[in-house]
């Protein structure tokens, strides 16, 4: 009897090792597959071929390998090497996810959240998963990832947990993500430091988070510590930290910034004074759809300030624009061009119709002037 139960536990340790062996080697073939595959993509040792990457990305992702599986899902996904097919971009992701790979499972929970394959997302779940809705997926799957330390998956289920008003939850996620260094999330904890939102209010921690953020190139950061150097908030008051921090995000493209710097060279604080910079970061910002900019660039063209030639019809060109936008000012600028024939053709219903929108909004001159033209 006992030869028999040694016998048998032999065997057991013997089927145990193999399968061990064919899983490593399965897995480092795979392996060898997926960097050929890298090979073909970046065009190392040879011409670049997307098509063949995808092949030797497919042979793994095949044999179980969780990054190729995941490649694959991203070349499907965005038609790169392989015609473009969603349902076949989510079987890989998944694939990938239910391997415990952090990013698969972001995206799996980034797709339940943008519905970008639609209903065809569930063609292929199983049905007993079908009760499951997408809210329910999406915190499924970020979760996943964000256990394991995605700093990307955790931003993601903080903002759905304060989305779906559970806002401890949310803040002690968007602090894990900020905690690794990420630049949104440490954008985002500034924010509600500085508002006061799942923590008590603190100007000082909120200023150094968005130090944080802004260190690392994220514009938003950037602009809003280019404010708090100006006032003062959380900071010493510093207008040469304001005008650097405003001109980083605003080199970057970032309309707010754009607006605030031209209004630093307009009223000369921390640079000289030169209009013409002043409608240069004016007009960037404008053309971004800035309303607060473009009631100042309305204001050059109406007055040729800063180098431009006297245009009325650019003036209420870039007036209109911002009214449009709800701005008050605009609104009421708008109204009167249309009451003198400033810039466009009079009419006093077009006036009319501006300074009963900006009155509407609270702006006190233009229901006086309302009363005037009845």
């Amino acid at each position: 009897m006992q030869t028999k139960k040694k016998l048998i536990l032999t065997i057991l340790i013997i089927v145990v090792v193999v399968i061990s062996l064919v899983v490593i080697i399965t897995y480092n073939s795979a392996q060898a597959l997926y960097e050929r595959g890298n090979r073909y993509y970046i065009g190392s040792g040879g011409p670049k071929n997307i098509e063949k990457a995808v092949e030797y990305y497919m042979r793994a992702a095949k044999r179980g390998h969780d990054t190729a599986q995941y490649v694959i899902a991203r070349c499907y996904l965005n038609g790169e090497g392989v015609a473009k097919d969603s349902l076949e971009a989510v079987d890989w992701y998944r694939k990938a996810a239910e391997q415990g790979y952090d990013s698969a499972q972001y995206m799996m929970g980034d797709l339940y959240r943008l519905r970008e394959v639609g209903a065809g997302l569930f063609e292929k779940e199983k049905e007993e998963n079908r009760e499951k809705t997408d809210t329910a997926n999406m915190h499924y799957w970020y979760r996943k990832a964000a256990e394991q330390g995605l700093p990307a998956a955790q931003l993601a289920l903080g903002m759905a947990y304060i989305a779906n008003r559970d806002t401890t939850q949310g803040v002690v996620w968007c602090q894990k993500a900020a905690e690794q260094g990420d630049a949104k999330a440490q954008f985002l904890i500034a924010s509600f430091y500085g508002i006061g939102f799942g923590f008590p209010k603190d100007a000082v921690k909120s200023a150094t988070w968005y130090k944080k953020a802004a260190e690392q190139g994220y514009s938003d950061a950037q602009a809003a510590l280019g404010w708090l150097y100006k006032d003062g908030v959380g900071v010493e008051k510093d207008s040469i930290q304001s005008i650097y921090w405003y001109r980083k995000s605003a080199e970057q493209g970032n309309a707010v910034a754009q607006f605030y710097l031209g209004g630093c060279y307009h009223y000369g604080y921390g640079v000289k004074e030169d209009e013409k910079l002043a409608v240069y970061w004016w007009q960037e910002s404008a053309e971004q759809g800035n309303a607060d900019a473009q009631l100042y660039l309305g204001d050059c063209y109406y007055n040729g300030y800063g180098g431009v030639k006297e245009d009325k019809k650019l003036a209420v060109y870039w007036w209109q624009k911002s009214a449009e936008q709800d701005n008050l000012v605009s609104q009421y600028n708008v109204g009167i061009c249309y009451y003198n024939g400033y810039g466009v053709e009079k009419d006093i219903g077009m006036a009319k119709f501006w300074l009963r929108r900006a009155a509407d909004g609270g702006f006190a001159e233009a229901e006086i002037l309302l009363k005037r033209i009845r």
